[in-house]
């Protein structure tokens, strides 16, 4: 995807542009002696703030491999469940968000649609690399190897962003029917996930506070990973868990779990465009 950007030069140049515009309006605002001032005192108090932070982070005891092993995968597909109920709840209004001057930009300009699809990739993969650089700062000490879990949070963040994408695309394309099947599936699963959660919670021994009673609510809904359909969507969270978490990256079993990893982001990232591909053909053919 990102090779299909550098290959359209005004697509580049829109990257590029895009990059420039946003460090000009960051300079501009330290122009203002108010605003310098004010910008002075808050780096400063950022900077003290999060020098406590990080020396609380690495004084602070590690969490146990077996403990981040058992919790990565529940964490991520938490999040990408959440995505799921989300199109399920409201289909989107477009199949790709844009922002208004963005969107007239991009969408106005004389690209294909490939190239727009792979402008917008290339603009969230680069935030991602943002946010997976502070989730491994966070959890520095708990990473037996920090390059090894820096790539695995930047390719797990990278698969729930285009299963967002192609979750999104779908939906938005997909015919009345076939979009009412999927809400009825979607909510019918997590309603009997619920269901079952809280008379597992509730049927336990003697009468417990509301915090406890939370508790068993969550260590009940962590059971769903036991069964066949848990296991099924645990699965590919797995493999970046175990990139995650790996000791030893010059080992054949961390490239083989690595190799696995990019050949998950990289087939979801060609079936975002299939996807999109057949919902603007569908759209088409309907109009």
């Amino acid at each position: 995807m990102t090779t299909t950007v550098l290959f359209n030069p005004a697509l580049s140049w829109l990257l590029r542009a895009q990059a420039r515009a946003k460090l000009g309006r960051l300079f501009r605002r330290f122009r203002s002696p108010r605003r310098f001032v004010l910008s002075g005192l808050a780096l400063a108090l950022a900077v003290v703030w999060l020098g406590n932070a990080a020396i609380s982070i690495l004084l602070r005891d590690p969490y146990p491999i077996e403990t981040l092993q058992k919790w990565v995968p529940l964490t991520l597909m938490a999040y990408a469940f959440w995505h799921v109920l989300k199109v399920a709840w409201k289909r989107p209004e477009e199949p790709i968000e844009w922002g208004p001057a963005e969107g007239a930009l991009v969408c106005g300009g004389p690209f294909s649609r490939q190239h727009v699809l792979a402008y917008r990739l290339t603009a969230v993969m680069s935030a991602t690399v943002l946010k997976a650089l502070l989730a491994s700062v966070l959890f520095f000490p708990d990473l037996p190897v920090w390059p090894a879990g820096f790539l695995g949070i930047v390719l797990a963040l990278a698969f729930l962003e285009l299963l967002r994408m192609a979750l999104e695309i779908a939906t938005h394309g997909a015919r009345p029917r076939a979009y009412l099947v999927f809400r009825v599936g979607v909510f019918g699963t997590a309603g009997a996930m619920a269901a079952s959660a809280i008379l597992t919670a509730m049927g336990e021994a003697a009468p417990v506070s509301t915090p406890q009673l939370l508790g068993r609510f969550v260590l009940a809904v962590t059971e769903f990973r036991h069964t066949w359909l848990g296991r099924i969507w645990e699965a590919p969270f797995a493999t970046f868990s175990h990139v995650i978490t790996e000791s030893a990256v010059f080992r054949v079993e961390f490239a083989g779990w690595l190799s696995l990893a990019l050949l998950q982001v990289a087939s979801l990232a060609r079936l975002v465009f299939w996807i999109d591909r057949v919902g603007c053909a569908a759209v088409v053919r309907a109009e």
